[in-house]
């Protein structure tokens, strides 16, 4: 039975993966680097920010220094925000589904997004809080597909449980829609569901078990799911 979920950001609770591409996109674009919808979902999709403008940098034969770096998560942030100020861009159903798991179990999110762009969107529609931990993409050295933000994740859940025995990875179940998420996960020792709102579910076949949409996630499929994996 599962004791955590464990929910991805940017493309399971949060319809903004087009979004990003974009700002990537117009970002690059004024560094004279060109990236393109095929070359962002098939590679780069799943990385958090300082990864995807290194593999797309290094693809163009151009080296960043740690100052370069920094502007260009810098500006595609600001862009980001100024995008969705103002806007709900949770799927449809994710608030009601972290609301549902969030009665039964300990709630996390491991993204590579940076924290001001979670807070905000989770804020806003007023599910923040349902959150006992969120490892943003600044809390981690290396993003998905390395698991480090979800071992994070899970020290940081047992560093605030009052007198229950420390959650095991087993019990924490990973909500992902994207390959490097799925294998971060798996890496973590974390039984995976994904979501196909990202690529078709036929493509997902690497994670546990997949699921049309966030709207469809209940506690009757985490449990069927974990304790099929048992």
């Amino acid at each position: 039975m599962p004791r955590a979920i464990v929910f991805d950001f940017n493309g399971v609770l949060a319809d903004d993966e087009e979004v990003h591409f974009l700002m990537f996109q117009r970002v690059l674009g004024e560094e004279r680097i060109l990236l393109t919808r095929e070359k962002y979902y098939e590679e780069y999709l799943g990385y958090d920010d300082r990864g995807c403008f290194r593999a797309a940098c290094l693809a163009a034969g151009r080296t960043l220094s740690d100052g370069d770096l920094a502007d260009l998560i810098g500006r595609k942030s600001a862009y980001y925000t100024a995008h969705v100020a103002g806007h709900d861009v949770l799927y449809p159903g994710a608030a009601e589904a972290v609301w549902r798991m969030s009665g039964r179990y300990a709630l996390a999110v491991v993204s590579g997004a940076l924290r001001n762009e979670i807070d905000g969107i989770l804020g806003r529609a007023g599910i923040r809080n349902l959150f006992r931990v969120v490892v943003a993409a600044e809390d981690v050295s290396a993003g998905k597909p390395d698991p480090e933000g979800f071992v994070r994740a899970l020290a940081e859940m047992n560093e605030k449980q009052t007198g229950a025995r420390p959650l095991r990875p087993e019990e924490c179940l990973v909500i992902e829609d994207s390959h490097a998420g799925i294998e971060a996960a798996r890496r973590a020792g974390m039984p995976v569901l994904a979501v196909a709102h990202t690529y078709p579910a036929e493509s997902l076949r690497d994670a546990d078990d997949v699921i049309p949409s966030i709207a469809d996630l209940t506690a009757d499929v985490a449990e069927r799911l974990t304790g099929r994996n048992a």
